[in-house]
């Protein structure tokens, strides 16, 4: 498994190489032009972005302000409210300049206290913690969810090599530890993505491998990713699904505390103490979009699947129609209905959500 390693770092490395050889010798500074107040803006880099005093830096400070509220039906115990309210202030910052090898970013968002995305970017290689290379399904809607891939955020090292109007990713991303026994996974999954316009189809295909290492003996996991998407007119349509053997957070992101009270299924189990009873695991789901004006009214389902011969099948199910309207330049507001179904072993508990977003933008 380590020359895998080794070979994946290698070609990331002559990417990069035959990338470099490829640049201009140098990259003259963005085009600046002067804005309201003395600002220098930068658009090269396009609307918002402004450039650092003294410097040939350039700016863009954006995030939004939330406020988020639900009813949900039935009430599913003491500790969780039938009615909640919440807000939320998120901030991002981007930073760019030209150089001789390319475009250098820097990244960072902040939501509420905690930093969740911070990475450098140097044309088409990221380094950092970013959005998950697996996180294809494109879903709108708040609080919709593909049940796909567990966590949007990774930290990791990819690199994107465009091949004509395709693109290729190379990745080493953290593994989802708790997908294994122990706990602990020895090295990052690798991942490879393969991503291409097959007429008016938008298609995006990923594979994943995953070492799994639990206290008396090693396995290999791994998982396949895939999305159609399409835009006629005012339509917006997408499916996509996946499966996995020993890799299900892959696959499978909705969380152990929901399951029944009754199952067995006390946490992410990809395999047994010995490392033989990978778990396998699969999903599918869709989404329909129109849109007229500012207006978007989105419709969403997924379903996904995780079994091993010690727990058992457990299934859930997740539904939802949102109305997604701007209101007003910067603010959206959002209605929404999202019905969740998980049952294991013939246990089932449905839950109906009824929520409003309201976001101010900036």
């Amino acid at each position: 498994m380590l020359r895998q390693i080794f070979f994946i770092v290698a070609l990331l490395s002559l990417a990069v190489s035959a990338q470099a050889a490829d640049l201009p010798a140098k990259k003259s500074a963005p085009a600046a032009s002067p804005a309201s107040g003395g600002v220098v803006g930068c658009p090269a880099f396009g609307s918002g972005f402004f450039q650092l005093s003294g410097t040939e830096t350039c700016l863009k400070i954006g995030g939004y302000f939330r406020y988020l509220g639900y009813v949900q039906t039935p009430d599913t115990g003491a500790t969780n409210a039938a009615y909640s309210q919440a807000g939320r202030i998120r901030y991002e910052f981007d930073v760019r300049s030209n150089s001789e090898i390319g475009t250098i970013r820097g990244f960072t968002r902040i939501t509420d206290t905690s930093v969740d995305r911070a990475f450098v970017q140097v044309a088409t290689l990221t380094a950092g913690a970013y959005g998950a290379t697996t996180d294809i399904a494109g879903l709108k809607g708040e609080t919709f969810g593909a049940l796909f891939n567990d966590g949007t955020n990774v930290t990791g090292i990819k690199y994107e090599m465009p091949v004509g109007t395709s693109t290729v990713t190379l990745a080493l991303e953290n593994a989802k530890d708790v997908n294994n026994g122990s706990g602990v996974s020895d090295r990052p999954d690798a991942i490879v993505g393969f991503k291409t316009k097959l007429g008016t189809l938008d298609a995006n295909v990923i594979a994943v491998n995953h070492h799994i290492t639990t206290a008396s003996a090693d396995a290999e996991g791994y998982a396949v990713l895939g999305a159609l998407s399409t835009k006629v007119g005012k339509i917006e349509a997408s499916v996509f699904g996946g499966a996995s053997k020993g890799a299900s957070r892959y696959t499978f992101s909705t969380s152990s505390s929901s399951v029944p009270t009754t199952s067995t299924m006390s946490t992410w189990y990809d395999s047994a103490a010995n490392g033989s009873d990978l778990a396998d695991s699969d999903n599918v789901g869709a989404q329909l979009a129109y849109t007229e004006g500012p207006v978007t009214v989105v419709g969403q389902f997924s379903n996904a699947k995780l079994k091993t011969s010690v727990k058992g099948l457990y299934e859930s199910q997740r539904a939802g129609v949102a109305v997604i309207g701007t209101i007003a330049p910067g603010l959206v507001v959002e209605p929404g209905v999202v019905m969740y179904n998980n049952s294991n072993a013939g246990d089932a508990v449905t839950t109906t959500r009824a929520y409003l977003q309201i976001k101010r933008s900036f």
